[in-house]
């Protein structure tokens, strides 16, 4: 009877420890660094395209790698506090941009780029929750900055080390991390020999898109859609495609397995 009531006992005392450990996060060994959140084709967080992580919140977005002249994105996780007591939060973009602290928001860069600063009391090694948006709403460099300083600590762009998102956010912005494409390295593979062969080209046309169009093959024969329209040299980012002027959309087949290609339009 004893040793029944003394397992009963170390049981419930079990049961009581896993309860309050459950929903603070602290442990959570799930945690990936930065900040997790999306892209959104419109400039007011409308028409949400791809997950984006960031790894910081000092960031430049080039031609490259930019999303065009008019896109906004947000992202969220945590931050950890680097101090207790009052620490500044500076905020500087090229269009637009807001940040907010458990819930809370504290620095919102109007449309003129203005920068802004707030101050917000934390608690060193303290997990909060972070909100940042950012707003490109004509063209430009898209840029962001948020930067922070405190007691004894000039004011330096935040760690990125201190920025995070736990599993859950990552589910929810249906976010892959890197490590797990790279899984396919494992699998059995075979290198071929690949040769670049041109497509189509037609001075000042435009010829893009196949990836939203399609490809198809059958032992030799190829045939790919693609977007035809007028080629444009946009030096601000985006699609280099005149909008004032018609498009189409255009197949390209071939016949020997991609060595010529004949362009039809249907």
């Amino acid at each position: 009877m004893q040793k029944a009531l003394t397992a009963v006992i170390v049981f419930l005392a079990a049961l009581l420890c896993t309860t309050c450990n459950q929903g603070d996060g602290s442990g959570d060994p799930e945690m990936h660094q930065g900040l997790i959140g999306a892209w959104y084709h419109g400039t007011d967080l409308t028409r949400i395209g791809s997950p984006m992580r960031i790894a910081g919140l000092d960031i430049t977005w080039d031609v490259i790698s930019g999303r065009g002249k008019g896109w906004s994105a947000q992202w969220e996780g945590f931050i950890t506090a680097p101090a207790s007591g009052e620490l500044t939060f500076y905020g500087e973009c090229e269009r637009e941009l807001s940040m907010h602290i458990d819930g809370e928001e504290i620095i919102h860069v109007g449309g003129d780029g203005a920068p802004d600063s707030a101050i917000v009391r934390m608690k060193k090694g303290e997990l909060y929750p972070v909100n940042v948006r950012y707003f490109q709403n004509k063209g430009g460099t898209p840029t962001m900055r948020i930067s922070w300083s405190w007691e004894g600590k000039e004011r330096t762009t935040v760690d990125p080390g201190l920025l995070s998102f736990s599993e859950e956010q990552a589910g929810w912005w249906n976010y892959m991390p890197d490590s797990v494409s790279g899984k396919a390295e494992t699998l059995n593979s075979e290198v071929v020999p690949a040769e670049n062969r041109i497509v189509y080209y037609e001075p000042g046309r435009f010829g893009g898109w196949p990836a939203n169009n399609g490809a198809w093959a059958w032992g030799n024969e190829i045939l790919v859609g693609f977007e035809l329209g007028y080629h444009n040299a946009d030096i601000s980012g985006g699609h280099a495609i005149r909008d004032d002027l018609p498009s189409r959309g255009a197949l390209a087949r071939s016949l020997d397995g991609g060595l010529t290609w004949q362009v039809e339009v249907p």
